[in-house]
C-alpha cells in the first residue's frame, strides 16, 4: 500500500472527559470545642482527592473556626461557579436544624442557645442560593452532617441536625441532587476508623467507571444501610435535568493505547483498530477525536473515500476541528489529488491560524514536493507561534540544510541548544553538517563528541566519528572509534566493511580479510562484500581464492 509520506498528526489523550469544567468545595469541621469529631477533615480528605482524580478543581478547607471564615469559603466557590459546568459540594462536620432552617457549624463559635446558632452558624441556604442561580447546569450538594446536638450537656462524636430529630428535608433545585448521609431525623455514627462508613462508601462509588450519578447514590445507600445493620440509610433529593451525568465516564484508555500503536506502527492490525474504534463510537458517535482515528486507519487500510467520510462527519460535528481538514487533505494526498490535499492543508490553518500544527503539516506537504522555500516558511510560522516546540527548530534546520544555507542550519541547532539544553541528536546533526556539507572535519570531531557525552552508547556517533579521524590523518584514533561501533553493534556487517577498508587502505591484508569475511557471513546478499574479499585474496597471492570469490560475484550480479 501507499506509504503517508509525510508526518501523521496524531492525538494522543484521554478522549472520554465529558469536556464540562469542574469545580468543587470540600469542607471538613472537626476540632470543636464541645463535640470535638474524629473524622470530618479525613472525610474531606478523602472525598476531596477522588474529586481531583475525576478532573475537578477542589477547594478544599479545613476547620473553620468562624461563621466569616465559611462565609468566604463559599463566596470563593460562588465567585467561580458561573464559570463551571459542573459544582460539588461536600461537607462534613457539625450541623443544627432550627426551625426547619438547616445551619453547618464553625469550630470555635459559642452556641449556648438556639439565637447564637442562627446568628454564629452558617445557613445551608447560602449554598443553595448558588445551586438555584445555575439551573441549566449540574449542582450535587452532599450533607454528611448529621451528627449529635450541640444544645446537649456534652457532645457525643456522632452527626445529628437537631435535638433527637435529624437533618430537615430540603428541595432539590432544578438541575441539583442533594445527598444526606442519613435519614431526616435520623442520626449517623462519625466512624469507628479514621474515616465514616458513609465517606468510604461514597468515595469507593464515585470512583466506579461509567455509572450515573444517580446509580452511585443508590450504591451508598444500599452499602450504609447494609454495613450499619439497616440502622443508617441515606437519602437523596434529586431534580438533576439534561443528559445522564458520570462522574467517572468510560476511558476506554486500553482501547485507546492500542489503537494508536496500530496508527504509529507501519504495519499494525488495522482491521482490529477498526473493530476497537467502532466499540468506542458505539458508546459515543460524535467524539471527534475518534472518529479521525478511525479516519487514519482507513487511509492505511488505503480505503480514501472511508477516510473522507468520516473527515466530513467530523467536519459536520465541528467544522472549525483542525484535524479533520488533516485528514481530508492526507487521503487526496495519496490518491494523488495533491491540489486537493493542498487546499485542504490550507482550510485547516484558516480554521486553526494559532495552532502551530496546521503550519507544521503543510510545511510537511511542501517538504514532500520539494516546495523548500514554502516548507520553510511554515515552519518558521509554527516555531513563532509555538517557539517551545523543539521539532520546529529540528525542521527549520533541515530546510535550511537542504537548501545549502549551512550556516543557518548550524544557527537553529545552536538555539535549541541554547533554549532546551544538551541534545545528542542535535549534536550529531551539526557534526554530520560539518563533516558532509562543510568539510570541516575538525568541527566535526568536536560535535560527535558532545554527542558521545551525552550518549556513549550510539553506535553512529563513533562510525562517524572515526571516519572524521581518516580524513584528518589521525588513523588510531579512527581505528579506535570503529572498534567501539562494532563492540556495540556487533551484527552490523557495514561496520566490519568500515574497518576492512580502513585495513585495506594501509595494506594490512589478513586484518583486512578477515572484516570483510565477517561482514560476509552477517549479510551474504550483499554482492560487494564477495569483490571485496576477491581482491583481498588477489592482494595476498591467493589466486584460487581469489577467482572462487570473483565467481560468486558474478553468481550474484550476472
Amino acid at each position: 500500500m501507499k506509504k503517508l509520506l509525510f508526518f501523521l498528526l496524531l492525538v494522543h489523550f484521554s478522549l472520554f472527559s465529558q469536556d464540562e469544567k469542574r469545580l468543587a468545595l470540600v469542607i471538613g469541621n472537626a476540632n470543636y470545642e464541645k463535640g470535638e469529631l474524629k473524622n470530618p477533615v479525613n472525610d474531606a480528605r478523602l472525598i476531596a482527592s477522588a474529586l481531583d482524580s475525576l478532573n475537578f478543581e477542589v477547594i478544599l478547607k479545613e476547620n473553620l473556626t468562624t461563621r466569616d471564615e465559611m462565609y468566604s469559603a463559599i463566596k470563593e466557590f460562588g465567585k467561580k461557579r458561573p464559570n463551571y459546568d459542573v459544582a460539588f459540594v461536600y461537607y462534613a462536620g457539625h450541623g443544627i436544624q432550627i426551625d426547619g432552617e438547616n445551619y453547618l457549624l464553625p469550630t470555635k463559635a459559642i452556641f449556648e442557645d438556639e439565637f447564637d446558632v442562627t446568628n454564629n452558624g452558617f445557613s445551608v441556604q447560602n449554598i443553595m442560593k448558588f445551586l438555584t442561580s445555575e439551573t441549566d447546569k449540574i449542582n450535587i450538594l452532599v450533607l454528611d452532617a448529621c451528627r449529635d446536638n450541640p444544645f446537649e450537656s456534652s457532645w457525643n462524636t456522632t452527626r445529628n441536625i437537631g435535638k433527637g430529630g435529624g437533618i430537615t428535608k430540603i428541595e432539590a433545585p432544578t438541575g441539583s441532587l442533594i445527598a444526606f448521609s442519613t435519614g431526616y431525623g435520623k442520626t449517623a455514627p462519625d466512624g469507628e476508623g479514621e474515616n465514616s462508613i458513609y465517606s468510604l462508601s461514597l468515595y469507593k462509588n464515585m470512583l466506579i467507571e461509567n455509572i450515573q450519578i444517580s446509580q452511585v447514590f443508590n450504591n451508598v445507600r444500599k452499602e450504609v444501610w447494609e454495613l450499619t445493620s439497616k440502622k443508617q440509610r441515606p437519602i437523596e433529593e434529586t431534580q438533576l435535568i439534561g443528559e445522564p451525568f458520570y462522574l467517572k465516564p468510560l476511558t476506554f484508555e486500553k482501547e485507546l493505547k492500542i489503537i494508536d500503536e496500530i496508527i504509529d506502527s507501519e504495519e499494525g492490525d488495522y482491521l482490529r483498530g477498526i473493530e476497537l474504534v467502532t466499540e468506542i463510537l458505539n458508546y459515543e458517535p460524535n467524539n471527534k477525536a475518534v472518529l479521525v482515528k478511525a479516519g487514519y486507519l482507513y487511509l492505511y487500510l488505503e480505503k480514501y473515500d472511508k477516510a473522507i467520510d468520516y473527515a466530513n462527519k467530523v467536519i459536520e460535528i465541528d467544522n472549525s476541528y483542525m484535524l479533520a481538514y488533516h485528514l481530508k487533505g492526507l487521503a487526496h494526498y495519496v490518491s494523488n489529488e495533491k491540489d486537493k490535499a493542498l487546499e485542504y492543508f490550507t482550510t485547516a490553518i484558516e480554521v486553526a491560524p494559532d495552532f502551530d500544527e496546521a503550519y507544521n503539516i503543510r510545511g510537511d506537504f511542501y517538504d514532500e514536493e520539494n516546495k523548500l522555500e514554502l516548507a520553510l516558511a511554515d515552519y518558521q510560522k509554527a516555531l513563532e507561534l509555538n517557539p517551545n516546540e523543539k521539532g520546529h527548530y529540528f525542521k527549520i534546520a533541515l530546510m535550511y540544510q537542504e537548501l545549502n544555507q549551512f550556516d543557518n542550519a548550524i544557527s537553529f541547532y545552536k538555539q535549541y541548544l541554547d533554549k532546551f539544553g544538551p541534545d545528542e541528536v542535535v549534536y550529531r546533526n551539526i557534526g554530520f553538517y560539518y563533516q558532509y556539507d562543510i568539510k570541516d572535519y575538525k568541527k566535526a570531531i568536536e560535535y560527535y563528541n558532545l554527542s558521545l557525552k551525552t550518549n556513549a552508547n550510539y553506535d553512529l556517533s563513533y562510525v562517524n566519528l572515526a571516519l572524521s579521524y581518516i580524513e584528518i590523518g589521525e588513523k588510531n584514533k579512527a581505528l579506535e572509534n570503529i572498534a567501539k561501533a562494532i563492540e556495540l553493534k556487533p551484527e552490523v556487517d557495514e561496520y566490519y566493511v568500515y574497518r576492512g577498508e580502513f585495513y585495506k587502505n594501509e595494506k594490512q591484508w589478513e586484518l583486512a580479510l578477515a572484516d570483510f569475511q565477517k561482514a560476509l557471513e552477517l549479510n551474504p546478499d550483499e554482492n560487494d562484500h564477495y569483490f571485496q574479499i576477491a581482491y583481498i585474496y588477489q592482494m595476498l597471492n591467493q589466486f584460487d581464492n581469489a577467482i572462487s570469490f570473483y565467481i560468486q560475484f558474478l553468481d550474484k550480479v550476472g
